[in-house]
């Protein structure tokens, strides 16, 4: 019963107090609730992703297959609701595959307003010439040109990634094939004088040593009767194989050449020649007879994902971005992989930053680790060069395909 009374009591002061409350004059008072902060309005403008590709010139071939791959990969993001109900979009400019054109080109990507990461093509040196320019801007930028010199050396390169294979990955995948495989003693080198060549040449000159007994280089414009005398002057060493360091269409005319001057031996491509899966068939038609089968490419294992069982999920996303891109365009390249990685690691990093912050969304790549479409990527603040050499592998020319050895 004291409960009850207690009870009523505070039910009679809170009414009292109401009443009290209500006859009070309003002019007269004043009433002091606490502020809120009102909700920031949801940021739903596109997230925009700048590209300077080689759209024409010497690397017009990869430029473009970029060009597809972003926007295939954008596409695919988006149908699927975008990042965090953003929408991503794609602004790309050509970079003419001219040093010149192409520090101009990220310059004007960078004036554009609203440009929240960049990504670059082919040559390594839009990557090395821009990367005080980007960091200036704080940009965070994906290179997915071959050299080294693209992300390296990080201390200069703050805001500059890249995906693909090093030159001293690709470059120990070959001389351990060459020797343990292929038990070959001697080899002639030729390849491209750009970044990309330059950078493999001088890995395999220090890993072989003077295993090496011959060495051509040659512009990546070159024709195939230039690379035909380039490729009987090595031949005249003697060489037990042959290593290639440039991209598919000279790649493939030096072996042919290489077969129309007699050379029987094996011939192995560096990664810069992982182009269109399905070219090798042509390759081994011209090269007619049964040492065209002793060619070899350096490569992730992208080009054969619909050979690999699929036992994680890394594997089937690997599975459906193969079948993806050759449903859309009728062929598969393995440059292709590396730009699908490049948008997905920009969707990660914007979605752990909370946005599109410049400084939040380095600090995400930086760090970013996974298994994408290419193979592991690993960032660290000591590595900008992401890719594991877990995910080289090499591959054969097959009568209709590259594929892995027998």
């Amino acid at each position: 019963m004291g409960g009850e009374r207690r009870h009523r009591g505070v039910g009679m002061w809170r009414g009292a107090t109401l009443a009290l409350l209500v006859a009070m004059p309003l002019s007269g008072c004043q009433f002091h609730f606490p502020s809120f902060p009102s909700a920031a309005p949801k940021d739903t403008s596109d997230i925009v992703i700048g590209a300077s590709l080689e759209l024409s010139g010497a690397y017009a071939a990869i430029g473009t297959t970029y060009q597809q791959a972003l926007q295939l990969r954008v596409d695919e993001v988006n149908s699927e609701g975008g990042v965090d109900g953003r929408q991503l979009r794609l602004e790309v400019v050509n970079n003419k595959s001219d040093p010149t054109d192409s520090a101009a080109s990220v310059v004007d990507l960078l004036s554009r307003p609203g440009i929240a990461a960049m990504v670059l093509g082919y040559n390594t040196d839009t990557a090395k010439n821009s990367a005080k320019t980007v960091a200036d801007k704080q940009v965070t930028t994906i290179a997915l040109a071959p050299g080294d010199a693209a992300a390296d050396p990080v201390n200069q390169r703050a805001y500059t990634f890249k995906i693909g294979p090093n030159a001293t990955d690709t470059g120990t995948v070959l001389a351990d094939y060459l020797t343990n495989t292929l038990k070959k003693n001697t080899v002639a080198l030729l390849g491209t004088n750009d970044a990309a060549g330059k950078d493999q040449t001088a890995v395999l000159d220090t890993t072989l040593g003077n295993r090496v007994v011959a060495h051509s280089t040659f512009s990546p414009s070159e024709n195939e009767n230039g690379l035909s005398t380039r490729v009987a002057n090595v031949l005249v060493a003697a060489p037990d194989a042959l290593i290639v360091s440039t991209l598919p269409d000279q790649a493939w005319a030096v072996a042919r050449q290489a077969r129309r001057h007699g050379f029987t031996g094996p011939i192995m491509f560096n990664a810069t020649a992982a182009g269109d899966l399905f070219n090798a068939a042509t390759l081994v038609s011209s090269t007619s007879g049964p040492p065209s089968t002793q060619i070899y490419l350096v490569a992730t294992q992208t080009l054969v994902s619909d050979d690999v069982v699929s036992v994680t999920p890394a594997d089937a996303a690997r599975r459906q971005w193969f079948s993806d891109y050759l449903a859309k365009f009728g062929g598969y390249s393995g440059y292709s992989s590396y730009a699908a990685d490049a948008i997905d690691m920009i969707v990660a990093a914007v979605r752990t930053a909370g946005g599109t912050d410049h400084v939040r969304l380095r600090s995400a790549v930086e760090n970013a680790q996974f298994d994408g479409v290419t193979g592991l990527i690993r960032m660290t603040p000591a590595g900008h060069s992401g890719l594991s050499p877990s995910s080289l592998t090499v591959l054969q020319a097959g009568t209709d395909r590259w594929q892995l050895p027998s």
